[in-house]
């Protein structure tokens, strides 16, 4: 496999999508690593190593600062999935301490068990229609566990995160990778 053909595999993003009502959806693009580290920004440090993932590409001027963890019971946090949790960090900066408590020596969590990401996606309820839907055939939707969500890549060598996916669903998504030559074999 050549270097070209590894980034534009890589470059297929999966998109977690975290919450959706009459006001929209809102998502976040889970393989988009800032190249930067949560320490470079916060003086936190029980996640001071944690990598910032661009939750929705490209980084604003001005953006929100979110965590998607194994822990929906930790206080402040949104369940939004089998043993999984979403928390927004306010600009009064209020559940980082909670987080901080929850991974502290007396706590029950591990900061490995959290994604830290700056900003997220949000479609309209239009552009949700429109791009979401299974007819549009932009996004395949795939139900994922709380492992692989959560899960850091090990080396820059690792298969990306859809390809991952793909191969844990199997079926006819992989059959449609392979079709557009998008697996190896």
């Amino acid at each position: 496999e050549n270097a070209s053909s590894r980034k534009d595999r890589a470059g297929l993003p999966v998109v977690f999508v975290r919450h959706q009502d009459e006001t929209g959806v809102e998502g976040l693009y889970m393989d988009c690593w800032s190249g930067q580290l949560l320490g470079d920004f916060q003086d936190l440090p029980a996640f001071s190593t944690r990598p910032l993932y661009l939750g929705c590409g490209p980084r604003q001027p001005e953006w929100t600062l979110s965590m998607l963890h194994g822990y929906p019971n930790m206080p402040g946090a949104t369940h939004v999935g089998e043993s999984l949790g979403f928390s927004v960090c306010d600009s009064s900066g209020s559940v980082f301490p909670q987080a901080c408590d929850w991974v502290g020596p007396a706590g029950p969590g591990s900061s490995l068990r959290f994604k830290f990401f700056a900003d997220f996606l949000k479609w309209s309820p239009s552009e949700a229609r429109h791009e979401l839907s299974a007819k549009a055939g932009i996004w395949i939707p795939v139900r994922a566990s709380t492992d692989l969500i959560l899960r850091e890549p090990d080396s820059s060598f690792e298969e990306p995160l859809w390809v991952q996916l793909a191969e844990q669903v199997g079926g006819s998504i992989v059959e449609l990778a392979r079709e557009h030559g998008l697996l190896i074999e």
